[in-house]
């Protein structure tokens, strides 16, 4: 008689929807347009905040930082959103697009809704600080 309706998937599913509808009418970019090149990694290095010390990598996108426990960077602050932001790739350079949040984003102390990031960048959001590198695997 078909598939059971499964709400948890259908939520996941929604929400990812919503997220690349905003960034391809903000920013023209989605998710998957392009993938990392598979000789490369992401690296989180959180220099200030409550999770000063935590290291995170990545080697798929996008990436999504936020206080979701199931988010790519799972941060313990509370000055910043589920979903924070996220990281894309396109025409070989990474992207960082804020989703909304209520506090915002800086790179580099300059707030942004979106960005393209370089190795060194910092990335503050709340009160939590974190660097972006990006290395050879």
């Amino acid at each position: 008689m078909g598939r059971d309706f499964d709400s948890k998937s259908f939520e996941e599913q929604s929400k990812k929807s919503l997220i690349d509808e905003e960034m391809e009418t903000k920013f023209g970019l989605k998710p998957e347009d392009e993938r990392m090149p598979p000789d490369l990694k992401v690296e989180f290095n959180v220099v200030a905040g409550p999770d000063k010390g935590a290291n995170f990598m990545s080697e798929e996108l996008p990436i999504f930082i936020g206080r979701e426990k199931d988010a790519t960077v799972p941060l313990a602050d509370n000055k910043i959103s589920r979903k924070h932001v996220t990281i894309v790739y396109k025409n070989h350079r990474f992207f960082i697009i804020d989703l909304g949040s209520r506090n915002g984003t800086c790179v580099n102390g300059k707030k942004v809704e979106g960005a393209a990031l370089r190795a060194g960048d910092l990335i503050q959001l709340g009160d939590s600080v974190l660097s972006f590198e990006v290395k050879q695997k």
